[in-house]
């Protein structure tokens, strides 16, 4: 009883142990909060962890979410506006063309 213990014991230290290392390997998604740019003109993001929202310089607003720690989504824009995450998640570049940039 003693050994069947310890063995389901040591079994369960290092399913945690696995655990914890594929946890440590996932990439850390950018800050992307705060103001950014579109032609000069005034854009913003709000972050809360991987939730997005992003306010394009009409003030139009989108929900999104990273798709992984370089891509972004914005659910609500063309039916899923998909934007690519460059120079260090300073600039994405949207699939239909346009770039923000983050704002200095």
């Amino acid at each position: 009883m003693k050994i069947l213990f310890q063995t389901h014991l040591a079994f369960g230290l290092a399913l945690i142990a696995i655990i914890s290392a594929i946890a440590a390997c996932k990439p850390k998604n950018p800050a992307l909060g705060g103001d950014w740019q579109y032609n000069g003109q005034a854009c913003r993001i709000i972050q809360n962890q991987d939730q997005l929202m992003f306010v394009n310089e009409k003030g139009d607003r989108s929900r999104g979410h990273f798709l992984n720690s370089t891509n972004v989504i914005a659910t609500d824009w063309e039916r899923g506006l998909v934007g690519d995450l460059t120079g260090g998640g300073k600039r994405i570049n949207w699939r239909n063309q346009t770039v923000w940039i983050k704002a200095p």
